[in-house]
């Protein structure tokens, strides 16, 4: 398959199903979204899914441990991307994007290098934080992560995605990668990004989800099991940043605040997409993550997503 000169972008959302896609339809008008599934052959299926009045048609094909979804825009007015996104979001956690740390998503650019005689030409890249939202920086020239990283610390943000023109003596690819996992195809073999890009994206964000899995409470001999997820900030949180956490957390869960951060933050989150339900202590050199109930690998994986853009000037180690 080849996307050299297209006319518009191919969205590419390699993903994890947590549900047969016969069942798409149902879930996600009960979510009031919509999507549409029509059996082509046994591993690809025709797509359409839609935001009220915004829509998005493409194929969704079954590799196996992954799936991905393809978007090919029909109208240049309608942000496929943002759709594709949006969708992607009300569907979690049986739509499970491919996660990536935003250090990971510039190891896989900089994988790209093992190409002999290649060269990687970086066009733009977004940076994210809480306090700023998202800015885009026309840096260009040749990719280099430590400037990207360099630039997006003076900004206090985090780098959220990267687009890039990659040439070799071969083939081309121009594409652009989000912390998603989403990718935005403007040229170049499919081949070939399924076998540089994507093949490293699925198995990264595998390894993420593997982090974060087996954390949920169990009984053993009449007592109470937990094994918490430890996060160790690479620098001391200050009292704006447990402000931050609080304020931010708040946009993304339901929240109640046990106690407000000074000089420590406690708050019980619910995730309402699955119901994970989960304290969070936030102490000047750690954050503890602990489930109350039930947590799913899932909602602790877009959790760390949430607190990466939230402290964004702090690498975020699990412990």
């Amino acid at each position: 398959m080849l996307a050299k000169e297209l006319e518009a972008p191919l969205i590419v959302a390699p993903i994890f199903l947590n549900c047969p896609p016969e069942e798409l339809p149902n879930i996600a008008s009960g979510r009031e979204i919509s999507a549409r599934v029509d059996l082509l052959t046994e591993n690809i299926f025709r797509l359409k899914i839609g935001l009220r009045k915004r829509f998005a048609k493409g194929y969704l094909v079954n590799y196996g441990e992954y799936w991905c979804a393809f978007f090919i825009p029909e109208n240049k007015d309608i942000p496929i991307s943002e759709v594709v996104s949006r969708w992607t979001h009300d569907m979690f956690p049986l739509v499970t994007p491919s996660y990536l740390h935003s250090m990971q998503m510039l190891d896989v650019i900089e994988g790209l290098r093992i190409v002999e005689k290649s060269e990687i030409e970086l066009l733009d890249n977004v940076n994210r934080s809480a306090r700023q939202g998202e800015t885009t920086k026309h840096w260009g020239g040749e990719f280099s992560k430590e400037k990207i990283l360099s630039h997006a610390r003076n900004d206090a943000a985090l780098v959220d995605a990267v687009r890039i023109d990659f040439s070799s003596p071969n083939f081309r690819l121009k594409i652009k990668l989000n912390r998603r996992g989403m990718i935005t195809l403007y040229g170049g073999s499919y081949s070939e990004l399924q076998r540089l890009v994507i093949s490293k994206v699925i198995l990264l964000s595998k390894s993420n989800f593997l982090a974060m899995r087996d954390r949920e409470r169990f009984m053993q001999k009449g007592e109470v099991k937990v094994e918490p997820l430890r996060i160790k900030p690479e620098v001391d949180l200050t009292y704006e940043d447990m402000k931050q956490l609080k304020d931010s957390l708040s946009d993304h869960y339901m929240v109640a605040v046990l106690y407000g951060g000074n000089p420590w933050l406690l708050l019980s989150l619910l995730d309402k997409s699955d119901g994970s339900a989960i304290d969070l202590q936030a102490y000047h050199d750690e954050i503890i993550i602990t489930p109350v109930i039930r947590v799913s690998k899932e909602s602790l994986t877009r959790l760390y997503s949430v607190l990466e853009e939230v402290l964004p000037t702090s690498a975020l180690q699990i412990a």
